[in-house]
């Protein structure tokens, strides 16, 4: 192909293209430089896997920047600064944030950062148990009241920086409405901590359960103490206290219940040991319940 015919074939659509190219350039060189200031993240590269960051630091910093306009139509898409942690160590640092720092696009020009440096305090991870609280709100129906609150698990697994990890005592449920309630609540619900730097290493949420009963009345009742043959003890009797719902029509009575101590099979003569005292109901009227024994063991000897 000789260069005659290189340069003079489609002739036309050349000079278009050629035309198009110097409007395109025109357009763009024409647009004035502006500055801006532009307010982006703070991100982090290479964070060892043990430190955690403990201190509430920049989140978001201002970047002054230089560019022709219409070049971030997009606002501060793709602009953040970026913080490489690789060689970071426990304890404070701080990070000085120069223009080589931050991400951008082509065509902008970094003016200056501000602030200019910021604070880093580095832990290590710590994990800790902590109880589950549950939250309730309102109360039961009237002649109604909760007996017992328990969540499942009762005790769930916090992370964060260590010294955080040790000042958490609890997570707390969603709240649990019980207004005007006449029978027992069963909820699943998502737990939280007050720390926003700690985690929680459970994505499921736990079990609530709100026993909701009768108001009780309690009685204390003295009952004898019937002594298994080859065991001595000073004791003769002892305390029940017994609850029961406001409505229960009966009268209780000792004789409604056996407390008994037995020789435990093992047990060598002359022995000296403390035994539970077993509780039985020799009746068994409905809603009626056992709650606190005293004491709740009793000391013997093995004959």
């Amino acid at each position: 192909m000789n260069l005659r015919k290189l340069l003079f074939d489609n002739l036309g659509l050349k000079l278009v293209s050629l035309l198009l190219a110097y409007l395109l350039w025109f357009n763009v060189s024409s647009e004035p430089v502006v500055e801006r200031a532009l307010t982006v993240p703070v991100e982090f590269l290479n964070t060892p896997p043990n430190l955690e960051i403990s201190n509430d630091y920049t989140k978001n910093l201002d970047v002054h920047v230089s560019t022709r306009r219409g070049a971030l139509s997009g606002g501060s898409v793709n602009i953040s600064v970026l913080i490489d942690l690789r060689d970071a160590h426990e304890g404070e640092r701080i990070i000085p944030i120069g223009d080589a720092d931050v991400r951008k696009p082509e065509g902008v020009t970094v003016l200056h950062v501000t602030p200019s440096r910021i604070t880093l305090v580095l832990e290590r991870t710590g994990h800790k148990l902590v109880r589950v609280e549950p939250q309730l709100t309102g109360l039961p129906a009237a002649g109604y009241q909760v007996t017992s609150v328990a969540a499942t698990p009762g005790e769930i697994m916090v992370t964060g920086p260590e010294s955080r990890v040790q000042k958490v005592v609890k997570a707390v449920t969603e709240t649990i409405d019980i207004s005007n309630a006449k029978a027992s609540v069963d909820r699943e619900v998502n737990v939280d901590v007050a720390d926003a730097k700690l985690r929680i290493d459970r994505v499921s949420p736990v079990r609530v359960q709100v026993l909701i009963e009768e108001q009780r009345n309690t009685e204390k009742l003295e009952v004898p103490l019937v002594v298994a043959p080859g065991l001595q003890t000073n004791t003769k009797a002892v305390e029940l206290f017994v609850s029961f719902p406001k409505t229960f029509a009966r009268t209780l009575r000792p004789s409604m219940f056996s407390i008994r101590l037995d020789r435990p099979v093992n047990a060598k003569r002359g022995a000296e040991m403390e035994l539970p005292p077993q509780v039985t109901m020799n009746e068994r009227p409905q809603a009626v319940r056992v709650d606190k024994i005293v004491p709740e063991k009793i000391k013997v000897k093995v004959l």
